[in-house]
């Protein structure tokens, strides 16, 4: 899977797991200082690799910050490879999963060009690196207790993502994980190469069999046709956020009401009556600061309206559902359907790791200037099963902006 110019080797983790990294070549980029901008000759390397596996939306070029003002406020030079990526991508979100910040922002009257490092010194007010901070009692890679840390991103779940700021030569910087979901001791992860390279290695692993990344999983999720990048803002414009629905019967039924479930129907569509969305069309937002919502629950509470926005190709959704039975309803029978326009494009069968439940997820397009797409949930019964019995129904729905066709189903 490497590309040309970029070499695999694999680092073992503190806690004895391989995972493959990706390493540039022997040219890199170093440190311009305030001249960088304007002697740039090229695009570093893995931010180039990288936009082959996660190209940038489908919007105008991004309006980069001013790098020198930024870096005289910060009092040193941030890595060419994060530079490289906030010129191309802007600010925004890996599969709306994984977070790369903006380096500084304009905000009120005066601009903001220290807002990586606010950040680390909200960490530090909070007492974050005097209590969770690496140090003797975790099984790190030593010497990373004694290097400053400074925050480029972070996922939904509260996973942090910094680079160790070790010598003069920002593009020296390994990364440095703060994984707050696995035991004290076995928070810290470290990744011996840029920004953009560990970013590239988490899309080979979200995109592929690129060797057993449990870190792509867990930072930027997996099963899509390819990893992808939502922009919410540069410098200038403001993109709003992205279309997303949740829809989840433990807002609408009360256990005390419903101690035994709810009964389904065979092959009738599941209903969805209570759901919450945000975010909408980013290109309109974009241009207009006007939100126009692209998820949609149509009148029979049955079927999910996904439009394809006023951006050509169109809107990526990635749609993930769980069905959850009473311990008395036997899911072998069952399965797990989602449809589109009534075909199914995508199920799921029973699982003997999750006895009580089925669950999904897939990816499918619709293209700008089309008929909404008709979106519905139902379970299918074999001819002699039994009552089918519903503990709970949740279905995510989260649009992006597709800079690629994808396949459908995944």
């Amino acid at each position: 899977m490497a590309a040309e110019g970029i070499a695999g080797l694999t680092v073992a983790t503190a806690t004895g797991v391989s995972w493959p990294v990706l390493t540039a070549g022997e040219t890199r980029f170093g440190c311009y200082g305030s001249a960088r901008s304007t002697e740039r000759a090229s695009m570093h390397p893995a931010v180039a690799h990288l936009s082959s596996l996660m190209p940038p939306p489908p919007l105008p070029p991004v309006v980069g910050p001013p790098w020198d003002d930024i870096e005289r406020a910060m009092g040193f030079a941030l890595p060419s490879d994060y530079r490289d990526f906030i010129d191309l991508y802007g600010e925004g979100q890996i599969n709306q999963e994984l977070s790369v910040f903006f380096p500084g922002y304009q905000t009120g009257i005066r601009p903001s060009m220290t807002s990586l490092l606010d950040r680390n010194r909200f960490l530090k007010r909070i007492g974050f690196f005097e209590e969770f901070g690496p140090g003797p009692r975790h099984q790190v890679t030593a010497g990373m207790e004694h290097a400053e840390l400074l925050m480029w991103g972070k996922t939904w779940n509260g996973d942090m993502l910094f680079w160790q700021r070790i010598g003069d030569n920002p593009d020296s910087w390994p990364i440095a994980m703060h994984l707050h979901h696995l035991d004290q001791a076995d928070r810290w992860r470290r990744f011996d190469g840029g920004m953009a390279e560990f970013l590239t290695t988490l899309a080979h692993g979200a995109s592929s069999s690129y060797g057993s990344l449990t870190e792509a999983a867990l930072l930027i999720g997996t099963n899509r046709s390819r990893p992808r990048w939502t922009r919410l803002r540069d410098w200038v414009h403001d993109y709003g956020k992205p279309p997303s629905a949740v829809f989840d019967d433990r807002i609408r039924f009360d256990a005390a009401q419903h101690p035994n479930g709810r009964r389904a129907r065979s092959s009738s569509p599941i209903p969805l009556r209570n759901y919450g969305r945000s975010g909408g069309d980013q290109a309109h937002f974009g241009s207009t600061g006007e939100r126009r919502p692209l998820i949609e629950l149509d009148d029979t509470d049955t079927a999910i309206q996904l439009h394809g926005g006023s951006q050509a190709p169109g809107m990526a959704y990635f749609l993930y559902a769980r069905v959850d039975f009473v311990p008395d309803c036997d899911p072998q029978a069952l399965r797990l359907e989602l449809l589109r326009g009534g075909d199914p494009i995508a199920t799921a069968t029973f699982e003997p790791a999750e006895p009580h439940r089925l669950r999904l997820e897939t990816e499918t397009l619709v293209t700008t200037g089309t008929a909404p797409a008709s979106v519905q949930l139902r379970i299918v019964a074999a001819p002699n099963a039994a009552d089918i019995i519903v503990d709970n129904v949740y279905l995510c729905v989260k649009g992006t902006l597709a800079a690629a066709p994808v396949q459908n189903p995944i």
